[in-house]
C-alpha cells in the first residue's frame, strides 16, 4: 500500500519543495525513484515510515517522479508523482544614467546588467530599430557600444527575455552634441602689383560636422557657400586696385561653432618708365654731346630811313 503526495506546481528558485510517500509491506525491503524514466534515487525503506525527496533546484517544465517500492520477495507497487516547475517572474535589470557625449568621442557605452534563473535572449533598439541583439547571463553585464552616432538624442530601448518569456524593458536617453569649434589653418599674407594674376586665397577647414562660410572683404560680405571638412576653400584674389585689403572667412559647422582667419592683400602700384618721358626730346642730344650751346642774338638795327634786323649767332661752350 503506497500513500503520496499530490502533483505540485511550484515556481522556478523556490525552495522547501519535497514529495513524501509513505508505503506499507511486511517484508519491506528496497526502493528507486525514476525522474523522467532515470533513476534519481535509491535506498532501502521502512514499513509505515514516510520516505521523503527534496526536489528544489529544477529546471522549468514537467518531472515525472515515479517510485517502486519492492519486498523482499521482489514484488513491488509503483506510484507517480507530477511535478510542474514554472517562471511567471520577469528578470530584474538596473538603470544606467542617460549620458551626454561629445561628437566623435571614443569609448562611449551603455552597460546594462539583468538577473533571472533561466536567462534568455535580449534586443537592443535605437529609436525604435532594432540596434543588435544576442544572449545574456544572469548577473553578467551586457555591453553595448554607442560611438560614431551623429549629433541627436537617441533612445536606446533593451528588452531582456527569459526562457519563459517573461520580460523587462529599461530606457537610456544618450545626447550627442558638438561644442567644438571647427579647426583651420592660415595661410600667409600676399602682395602683388596691380595687374598681376594667379593672387589666390586657399583655405582649409576640418570639423566633424562641417557647414557654412563666408569671406568678407573689408568687413562687407562678398561671397558664401557650404564648405567641406578637409576640402580647401579657394577664393580668388586678382583685379583688386592698388590698396590694403581685409579678406576675413568665418566657417561654421552644423551646430553653429565657428572658427576664423584673416589674410592682408597689399597691391602696389606700377612705377613709371622713365625712358617714356614725353618732355625728352632726342634731336638735342646731339648739340649736348659736343658740350656747345648755339645762342641765337637778334638785334634791331634802327638806320636812318629805315629798319633793318640783324641776326648774331655765336656759339658758348657749356662749363
Amino acid at each position: 500500500i503506497i500513500d503520496s503526495s499530490a502533483d505540485e506546481t511550484y515556481e522556478l528558485g523556490s525552495t522547501s519543495n519535497q514529495i513524501i510517500w509513505n508505503a506499507t509491506d511486511l517484508n519491506a525491503n528496497n526502493y528507486v525513484i525514476y525522474r523522467n524514466g532515470t533513476i534519481y534515487e535509491s535506498g532501502d525503506w521502512t514499513t509505515n515510515v514516510s520516505l521523503t525527496i527534496e526536489i528544489d533546484n529544477l529546471s522549468v517544465g514537467t518531472h515525472n517522479f515515479t517510485i517502486k517500492f519492492y519486498d523482499g520477495s521482489y514484488n513491488y507497487a509503483t506510484d507517480t508523482v507530477w511535478i510542474i516547475v514554472e517562471d511567471t517572474i520577469n528578470p530584474n535589470i538596473d538603470n544606467p544614467a542617460d549620458a551626454t557625449y561629445e561628437l566623435g568621442s571614443t569609448s562611449n557605452q551603455i552597460i546594462w546588467t539583468a538577473t533571472d534563473l533561466d536567462a534568455n535572449n535580449y534586443v537592443v533598439y535605437r529609436n525604435g530599430t532594432i540596434h543588435e541583439r544576442g544572449v545574456w547571463s544572469s548577473g553578467v553585464g551586457i555591453i553595448v557600444n554607442i560611438d560614431e552616432l551623429s549629433k541627436a538624442k537617441y533612445n536606446f530601448t533593451i528588452i531582456v527575455y527569459d526562457g519563459s518569456g517573461n520580460y523587462v524593458t529599461e530606457i537610456v536617453w544618450i545626447t550627442i552634441e558638438d561644442s567644438i569649434n571647427p579647426a583651420i589653418d592660415s595661410p600667409d599674407d600676399i602682395s602683388y602689383k596691380e595687374g598681376e594674376i594667379g593672387n589666390t586665397l586657399s583655405w582649409t577647414a576640418t570639423d566633424l560636422d562641417a557647414g557654412n562660410y563666408i569671406i568678407y572683404q573689408n568687413g562687407t560680405e562678398l561671397v558664401s557657400g557650404t564648405w567641406t571638412s578637409g576640402t580647401e576653400v579657394v577664393f580668388n584674389g586678382d583685379g583688386l586696385l592698388a590698396g590694403v585689403y581685409n579678406f576675413t572667412i568665418v566657417v561654421s559647422d552644423q551646430t553653429g561653432n565657428i572658427a576664423y582667419d584673416t589674410v592682408i592683400i597689399t597691391v602696389t602700384e606700377v612705377a613709371d618708365d622713365p625712358t617714356d618721358d614725353p618732355t625728352d626730346d632726342p634731336k638735342d642730344d646731339s648739340n649736348e654731346d659736343n658740350g656747345i650751346t648755339i645762342i641765337i642774338v637778334i638785334t634791331v638795327i634802327v638806320i636812318i630811313g629805315g629798319v633793318g634786323v640783324g641776326v648774331f649767332i655765336y656759339l658758348r661752350r657749356k662749363k
